[in-house]
């Protein structure tokens, strides 16, 4: 009799022995990322969906709710995934039943580990969620460059000096807390692994490199 193997969808569905996930306080930002970001499009739509009923707009609402299904599907993977990464193993057998044919658990960060659990989609599939995905990390690069800005503006003449160190700690803090999503855009785009794990190494290099371009430029 023919043994049916089933396809592998996710890299975590093929890792010997499992995915032990480092969980650091760099996981307690990427679920924080994951829950307040990736829900912010689904929530704003759902208020333009009360602002369309309330002023009688059918095509607001019709739009807005399009976009509230659609957005909230995403932001519910992300979650999801999220959820999972941050239990501490993936696939494989459970962390108290040793391997029986010699292999050992692959150990990742907890981005990497996001990244493993999303599905192998299409080509056609793969180009919008990872623009989706490199829009929230745009987003909240501008969400944290708006902060950064108002926050030097408010400081007197004696500390102006540090106005400009202080916007790119700010920037880069947001940054580094949204990597989550620009790893994410990286695996879905490539089917090879490779590159979102060469984005996640030069995650700091990329931060910092976005959050002082953003903030020099602001200041001319």
């Amino acid at each position: 009799m023919s043994t049916v193997t089933l396809p592998i969808e996710r890299d975590a569905d093929s890792a010997p022995g499992g995915i032990e996930v480092h969980v650091t306080f760099e996981t307690t930002l990427g679920l924080l990322a994951a829950f307040f970001i990736g829900f912010f499009a689904p929530v704003a739509s759902g208020i333009f969906i009360i602002v369309g009923l309330a002023k009688h707009r059918p095509m607001m609402v019709m739009v807005a709710l399009m976009a509230t299904l659609i957005s909230g599907r995403a932001a519910i993977m992300v979650a999801r995934m999220a959820a999972q990464a941050s239990m501490g193993w993936l696939g494989g057998p459970p962390p108290t039943t040793p391997p029986t044919d010699g292999s050992s658990s692959t150990p990742l960060p907890f981005a990497l580990a996001m990244a493993a659990l999303l599905p192998h989609y299409s080509w056609f599939y793969r180009p919008i969620l990872s623009a989706w995905w490199l829009a929230h990390f745009c987003g909240a690069a501008a969400f944290g460059h708006t902060v950064a800005m108002n926050l030097i503006q408010r400081l007197d003449a004696t500390t102006a000096v540090l106005a400009l160190p202080l916007a790119v700690v700010v920037h880069f803090a947001f940054l580094f807390a949204s990597n989550l999503y620009l790893v994410l855009a990286s695996r879905a785009i490539l089917r090879s692994p490779r590159f979102c794990v060469r984005v996640w190494k030069y995650r700091f290099v990329i931060d910092f490199i976005i959050a002082t371009a953003l903030v020099l430029a602001s200041r001319r």
